[in-house]
């Protein structure tokens, strides 16, 4: 081994050994420097503090909550179609702004507006018909039903008298129809005999002309001629020659043939016309033999009863006009056509997408040519102007809380822009989250309307809004100050305004000007009422929060998902009396102060309290306004680093400034 090898040991003990040393002198160092900075002081400044004084005053109590959130839109809403379809048209793109009632889309109506207009069709025959029940009648449709009326009758006259008349007169009539037809028959027979004898001797007379044809005249050849030796004869006659002597006979025994042939047939047709005649005739004057006769004339007598009677009505219903019953169908007809109008309406405008509220597009997940149902989404609609504030509140902040009370949340990402909210739920049921309970709260932040619509109630409390809204952000560093000094010593955070204060030990801390305490502060013990409470530049932040309500109907609302610092105004007290809570004293269950008498004794006076804010409480018995009361005790000589205080003096964790108008009272 090597001697340097063998001193390594050596050092590296010895080094750990100076480390130690280094290490024990420090830590005795900063005990002594805790020490005396934390008893001891110099020989100047080892002496005994004075007792504080305050006086009784009257002014505001304010107890407020701060808490944070998140914004939400109040108003949103995923669009569908009422009906399913074809999409026909898109009428806007993401991002437009669109206002109530505005068309944003269609789906294919063709077979819905047919349907509007058959509706409609039948809604006007409905009403038409109503409207005929309710008009007069005309003068035609009088003069009609009259002329039916006395048809009617006349008919029923005939069927009467056909009935009273029996069957004696038929009876009579068809026998003299039945002997005429006989008569007629006799006469065809007899002429007929006459005119076959004429036949006979006129083919006699033609067969012994000499120089005609003798085919006619030959065996087999009889009478009546046929037509088509009828025919040939006719032809004959255009045809004959010889002497005119000769020609003149043969004409005229064949013009004396042709005209005995033809009134022989004419007579036979006569024969046979005048036996249907005969037993037409017959046969009527059987059909009035019969005994169903009687009972068709009955019939025809009943009839005609009937549709007089038919006519009668229909006259004394003309002039009568309808029945409350006739009118009161046809009105239900009109009721019917209209709902089914109505329907048809209503399903062709659920074939039209609109907008239900103003607000911009937020996504349109369809397009044109798609087929959608009525539970499709056709696209989102959003109102920027709607936003809430959904708040988290814990359990041990719930019992304050209730709907219709007012508060102030700025957001980060909109900076120096204050909003004021309405509180619109508090629900009293809990959430759990890894075992911690929470209570959902949402507030409403409030626009022209609202600020229209709770007016009166923004009127009684508009003073603490404005103290609240004061300082903006800088409130919020003030607050976050004011709780380092409090974690770093201090334990009233009493300081004075323009007053020298030392930070407790270990926070070296001296806010400039302008410095304001954020939410959740209030003025300090002994603050003169109407001053502190916002810090070094309380009186600029004040004076701008008296514009907050004004600038509310401009400013850009936030955007859902943004995170919000939220005070609301929990309790408000007007005109209470006042003295610092640090003044307030208990003995058990009984609260007091130290009085001040004017030889400047102290006297221990019991009081009620009525409220504190944890800067000030409020007396309801046991002092009077102007009462001058001792806040804390004298300091011993050892306790020279305790931050003192003079009356008026300002928030915690403040350093030197001028403190603005704010009311007396601050947050819990």
């Amino acid at each position: 081994m090597s001697v340097a090898e063998e001193l390594v040991p050596e050092i590296s003990w010895s080094r750990r050994i100076i480390s130690l040393v280094v290490a024990l002198v420090v830590v005795a160092g900063g005990a002594f420097g805790v020490y005396y900075f934390a008893f001891s002081g110099d020989s100047s400044t080892a002496t005994t503090a004075k007792p504080q004084e305050a006086v009784a005053t009257k002014g505001q109590l304010v107890s407020t909550l701060t808490t944070t959130g998140t914004a939400a839109s109040t108003l949103s809403s995923k669009l569908t179609f009422q009906g399913s379809g074809q999409v026909k048209s898109l009428k806007v793109v993401v991002g437009d702004k669109v206002t109530a009632g505005q068309e944003l889309a269609r789906l294919d109506d063709t077979t819905a507006q047919r349907k509007v207009q058959t509706a409609a069709a039948n809604l006007t025959t409905a009403k038409l018909k109503l409207q005929q029940l309710t008009d007069p009648p005309k003068t035609s449709d009088v003069a009609a039903a009259q002329q039916a009326v006395a048809s009617a009758r006349g008919q029923l006259a005939n069927a009467q008298t056909n009935l009273a008349n029996g069957t004696t007169t038929d009876l009579a009539t068809s026998d003299a129809a039945v002997l005429q037809a006989q008569n007629t028959l006799q006469s065809a027979n007899n002429t007929v005999d006459t005119t076959w004898a004429s036949l006979v001797n006129a083919q006699r007379a033609y067969c012994g002309t000499s120089g005609i044809t003798v085919f006619y005249c030959s065996v087999g050849v009889d009478v009546p001629l046929s037509e088509a030796a009828v025919s040939a004869l006719t032809l004959s006659l255009y045809s004959i020659t010889g002497p005119a002597a000769q020609v003149t006979a043969i004409t005229t025994a064949t013009n004396g043939l042709l005209a005995a042939n033809s009134a022989y047939i004419n007579a036979k047709n006569s024969v046979a016309s005048a036996q249907k005649s005969l037993e037409s005739a017959l046969a009527k004057r059987k059909s009035l033999s019969d005994p169903n006769t009687l009972t068709q004339l009955q019939s025809a007598v009943d009839s005609a009863t009937a549709s007089l009677a038919g006519a009668q009505a229909r006259y004394d219903q003309l002039m009568a006009g309808p029945t409350s019953t006739d009118l009161a169908l046809q009105q239900q007809s009109v009721t019917l056509a209209q709902i089914s109008y109505q329907q048809a309406v209503d399903d062709a405008d659920g074939l039209v997408l609109k907008a239900p509220f103003d607000g911009i597009i937020g996504s349109i997940p369809v397009n044109v040519g798609d087929q959608v149902g009525a539970s499709t989404l056709a696209m989102t609609l959003s109102n920027p102007e709607g936003v809430r504030v959904d708040l988290t509140i814990s359990e041990t902040d719930l019992s304050g809380l209730k709907t219709g009370i007012f508060g102030i949340v700025t957001f980060d990402s909109l900076p120096g822009q204050i909003y004021l909210v309405r509180v619109s739920g508090v629900s009293t049921t809990p959430t759990v989250t890894q075992g911690v309970v929470t209570y959902p709260v949402q507030a409403q932040i409030l626009r022209g309307p609202d600020l229209a619509k709770y007016a009166a109630d923004l009127q009684k409390v508009g003073t603490a809004l404005t103290s609240l809204g004061g300082g903006g952000a800088a409130a919020r560093a003030g607050a976050t100050a004011g709780q380092n000094g409090a974690q770093g010593g201090q334990s009233a955070g009493q300081g004075g305004a323009g007053a020298q204060r030392t930070p407790g030990a270990g926070t070296q801390r001296t806010p400039g000007a302008g410095t304001t305490p954020g939410a959740g502060r209030t003025p300090a013990a002994g603050v003169t009422p109407g001053q502190g409470g916002f810090g070094g530049a309380g009186g600029a932040g004040g004076t701008a929060g008296a514009g907050i309500l004004q600038g509310l109907a401009n400013a850009p609302m936030p955007v859902a998902g943004m995170n919000a610092n939220v005070i609301i105004l929990l309790d408000l007290k007007e005109d209470a009396l006042l003295v610092p809570t640090a003044a307030v004293k208990r003995q058990g269950r009984t609260s007091y102060v130290l009085v001040i008498q004017p030889d400047g004794t102290t006297k221990q006076q019991t009081v009620g309290t009525g409220g504190s804010d944890n800067t000030n409480t409020a007396i309801t018995t046991g002092l009077n306004e102007g009462d001058k009361v001792l806040v804390g005790v004298a300091a011993t000589a050892g306790a020279s680093r305790t931050p003192t205080r003079a009356a008026g003096a300002g928030g915690a964790g403040q350093g030197p400034g001028t403190f603005g108008p704010a009311p007396a009272g601050g947050v819990r």
